[in-house]
């Protein structure tokens, strides 16, 4: 139920690269949950792909050269760091691109959220849709949380490797969809 529940919350999140949704319970019971987005009161982030068919995005069309020329160019940097690629049909996000710099991650957001209303996670349980990043896997620790569950991995397997050093149990269920 709880895994059910993280990947409904899941989709709260805004950005649009990647939606993740986070529980975190004690004794079954919900204390805090958390979505992925852009925090309060700011823009959201904008991942895409073009697929050429009509106009690029208006920051694409006013670069230095014909975005349309497969031989121009096939790699470039994009302001905040994101490599993007050009197959001469496509536009996407390159598989080495750094991970958002916009939105907070579900796991801190429901952190936050219990914080601020002054509800303790010590000794609870997160359920999440992807494995915490160790960014996240800090914040985790140091909540309290006993135990993390979650259904799909994550490129960076540094987040589990820091919760086990830590004596955070850590185990994987299948996503509804996988059932």
């Amino acid at each position: 139920m709880l895994m059910s529940m993280a990947q409904v919350v899941a989709f709260r999140g805004t950005c649009s690269r990647l939606q993740v949704g986070a529980v975190f319970s004690r004794g079954g019971r919900v204390i805090s949950t958390g979505y992925n987005g852009a925090p309060a009161g700011l823009p959201h982030c904008s991942h895409f792909t073009w697929d050429g068919a009509g106009l690029a995005p208006e920051w694409l069309r006013t670069l230095p050269f014909d975005y349309e020329d497969s031989e121009v160019w096939t790699e470039f940097i994009i302001k905040g760091g994101h490599k993007l690629h050009w197959d001469g049909g496509k536009l996407t996000s390159s598989i080495d691109a750094p991970g958002c710099s916009v939105a907070e991650h579900a796991e801190r957001n429901g952190i936050a959220f219990a914080a601020r209303y002054g509800l303790a996670l010590e000794h609870s349980e997160l359920h999440t849709t992807h494995l915490p990043c160790p960014d996240c896997a800090r914040s985790i620790i140091n909540a309290g949380v006993e135990r993390v569950v979650y259904s799909r991995g994550y490129r960076i397997t540094e987040g589990k490797k820091l919760l086990e050093a830590a004596g955070i149990k850590v185990d994987q269920l299948p996503s509804i969809d996988d059932i």
